[in-house]
């Protein structure tokens, strides 16, 4: 990326995001779920109003997940394995179950992996690329270098093959494989692939924010690890400045980084 490029990001228009803030309110709220627990829900037996709810569900677990409410993540996924048409939508909730368990590393990483093994073999492609993903994440936080690879090229070959597009998936793969060639030492490489990422990531800010934002973050981090670090600030700056900052303390580790090695 080039320093006007990286300048040109500190104009970014944030305004854009503030539908996903709204979505966080709204998740913290019990109304939706005190909704699916009545009587009026349980009633319903059409298949249109079932694949409705199931939709929504869905893209509130999307949600509980960018902002990381986990507990919130928990009980959707729960709806979700129980809905009456499994087959759309339990794949979707066992995958969700995974990562609450997970906890980005916090959890039952080993209880979590087996969970995730059986969504990869069995889902529908979408969720076990992303899937096979959190499995290589878990590998990485084990210092499983070469394990975590193998699963992003996995997943990332498995996309491919059934002409699956799920720029999520492209992105946190590759995000993750520059990630860790910053965490063997080739720092260069690192950036080379993360800023070849940005075109996927720009068109990714708006439907998937949160997703953008932490490439943004392991750009950031790799800006400063060769120097780069006018640069870096710029970029770090837009990331704390997004509203899912809060759930995500490594990036202001990141930034404190950053204007430790600007002394």
């Amino acid at each position: 990326m080039q320093t006007a490029a990286s300048n040109s990001l500190v104009l970014t228009d944030l305004s854009s995001f503030t539908r996903f803030a709204d979505s966080q309110r709204a998740i913290s709220h019990g109304g939706f779920y005190q909704l699916i627990a009545s009587d009026r829900i349980r009633s319903v037996h059409t298949k249109q109003v079932l694949l409705a709810l199931g939709d929504r569900l869905v893209f509130l677990a999307e949600n509980a997940h960018a902002f990381r409410q986990m507990d919130a993540l928990e009980r959707v996924s729960q709806i979700l394995v129980s809905l009456p048409l499994r087959q759309q939508f339990e794949a979707v909730g066992r995958y969700y179950q995974a990562v609450c368990t997970q906890r980005f590393g916090r959890g039952d990483v080993q209880h979590s992996s087996t969970l995730l093994e059986r969504v990869a073999e069995s889902a529908p492609t979408r969720y076990r690329v992303r899937a096979i993903i959190s499995l290589g994440a878990n590998s990485y936080r084990q210092c499983d270098n070469r394990s975590a690879l193998s699963l992003y090229y996995e997943a990332s070959r498995l996309a491919l093959r059934d002409g699956v597009y799920d720029p999520y998936a492209t992105l946190t793969a590759q995000r993750m494989v520059g990630a860790i060639q910053g965490l063997e030492g080739n720092h260069r490489d690192a950036v080379r692939v993360l800023e070849n990422l940005y075109p996927v990531a720009h068109a990714m800010r708006c439907v998937q924010p949160h997703v953008y934002f932490d490439y943004m973050n392991s750009l950031a981090v790799e800006l400063c690890e060769v120097g780069r670090l006018e640069e870096a600030k710029n970029v770090s700056r837009i990331v704390l400045a997004s509203p899912f900052a809060t759930a995500y303390p490594e990036w202001r580790e990141t930034r404190e980084e950053i204007e430790l090695r600007g002394w």
